[in-house]
């Protein structure tokens, strides 16, 4: 295999040219020596890349890297040194092409259009360069610089501006991508069937692969619309665009639900290439104009139902992650999923330590404030005889020396309760795993009291209201 990422690759000539192999203009190197493009006293060999392809540094970070990757993930076995595509000048060039570890498939190759340089040193969901939840986006320029604070600004004197240069990683899966391809010509079928366009747009990371086979006389029609200059739902382009964008703001928890669909409709269509195959295959020994009619319909219904799947899927993806919430499938709104990662809140209290610190309280205040309500459930139970009041007593000392901040601390769970609309199997289920936090010997009581409260409704919502605030 060859990788060619906007930049020349051809390196050495051989010495003469081979007409089944290897050909190219007699003045190759003459041209490149009149223009100095090459030296030859140098005591280096000729180098078509280094005397046309105007390589260096910066072309090196973002067009070498990505045949970096590439040639690592086709052939892990072998060995390709990141030293050439970090600009390295002493480090050799990477191969024009390659041997694979083992043959590809079509699907290998769409991984391999796929890619953020994910596990190395350079992966773009890392670091804070990632932001907080990860997105491998970086926006143009690609190359920038940092005023130097201590520059004279004078610009007759000096820019201003730090002389050292630096470079985002542009990785295979770039944002600016309009549309990528990978196309299957097979000998072993009629041209008409042979050979497959799977063709997909934006994003390769975020995008969905789908045939159309050569022969077709129609192409889908949401893929050949729209305008750069206007959004529109009908343009295929600009919905899977939207999904893409959107997946930015929580790049690690929404990109995953991205790619479980787009897994789901490639697995579709590897499943059905053979069958499909192999009917259009025999129509066309007696109908050939139907064989190409029936590739056209199938063509052009798949890439439209991937179009529809996308436009639910952004309706969809905006409904769950809204307003920096995330919610579930019975609507309500929990916030688990959404929560910063770790890595980032660490380097945020890095950067200002004391900017969001809370002043740390006396512990009983906050229990004071919901001891009243909680000992007026254990007082229901006593009443109605499901427990003594020395067991009472001693829970509530429990909760107060051990975990104030025990239960009810969802609104969505108190909301219910104070409307009635709470479902007492979930309740429970709550229940239980906020009493799991209590001592083994204390668990079982205090869960068979407030179960059976809730059960009976025999609760003020007002007296919940007040437990919620205190632990919030």
């Amino acid at each position: 295999i060859s990788v060619h990422a906007n930049q020349a690759r051809i390196g050495e000539l051989p010495d003469k040219p081979d007409k089944d192999s290897f050909f190219y203009s007699a003045n190759v190197r003459s041209f490149a020596i009149e223009r100095k493009l090459y030296n030859p006293e140098s005591g280096k060999p000729f180098r078509f890349d280094d005397a046309y392809g105007n390589i260096d540094a910066k072309s090196k970070r973002v067009c070498e890297s990505r045949v970096w990757s590439v040639f690592r993930r086709a052939a892990p076995s072998q060995t390709f040194d990141p030293a050439y595509h970090r600009g390295n000048p002493n480090a050799k060039p990477y191969s024009w092409s390659i041997k694979p570890d083992k043959k590809l498939s079509t699907a290998d190759i769409m991984a391999l259009m796929r890619d953020n340089y994910e596990g190395t040193d350079y992966d773009m969901t890392k670091g804070i360069d990632a932001g907080n939840y990860g997105t491998p986006r970086r926006w143009r320029p690609l190359y920038w610089k940092i005023e130097n604070e201590n520059a004279d600004k004078d610009v007759n004197k000096n820019s201003g501006v730090d002389e050292d240069e630096y470079a985002w990683e542009r990785p295979i899966s770039t944002q600016q991508t309009g549309f990528s391809i990978v196309t299957q010509s097979r000998s072993t079928l009629p041209d008409e069937i042979g050979g497959v366009l799977w063709y997909g747009v934006d994003d390769s990371y975020l995008s969905c692969y789908f045939p159309l086979y050569c022969c077709i006389s129609e192409l889908p029609k949401s893929y050949t619309v729209g305008s750069i200059k206007e959004f529109s739902w009908d343009s295929a382009w600009w919905v899977f665009n939207l999904v893409s964008n959107y997946a930015n703001l929580k790049y690690s928890v929404i990109a995953p639900e991205i790619i479980a669909v787009q897994k789901e409709f490639e697995t579709k269509f590897f499943t059905l290439q053979t069958p499909v195959e192999k009917t259009a295959t025999e129509i066309f020994k007696t109908n050939p104009d139907l064989a190409k009619r029936y590739l056209t319909d199938y063509s052009v219904s798949q890439a439209e139902s991937v179009a529809a799947s996308w436009k639910k899927l952004a309706t969809e993806i905006f409904t769950k992650h809204n307003d920096g919430y995330y919610v579930t499938e019975d609507g309500s709104r929990p916030n688990e999923k959404s929560a910063y990662p770790q890595d980032w809140l660490k380097r945020v209290l890095k950067e200002k330590p004391e900017a969001f610190k809370l002043p740390k309280e006396p512990t009983r205040n906050q229990i004071g404030y919901f001891e009243q309500p909680l000992t007026k459930l254990l007082e229901r139970s006593i009443e109605a005889g499901e427990t003594n009041k020395d067991k009472a007593e001693d829970l509530v000392d429990e909760i107060k020396q051990n975990n104030p901040n025990l239960f009810f601390a969802e609104a969505g769970l108190i909301d219910a309760f104070k409307n009635k609309t709470f479902d007492q199997d979930k309740c429970k289920t709550k229940i239980k795993e906020a009493i799991k936090k209590l001592p083994e010997t204390k668990q079982t009581e205090l869960q068979k009291i407030l179960i059976k409260q809730f059960e009976k409704e025999n609760y003020e919502g007002n007296e919940l209201e007040i437990i919620r605030r205190a632990l919030e």
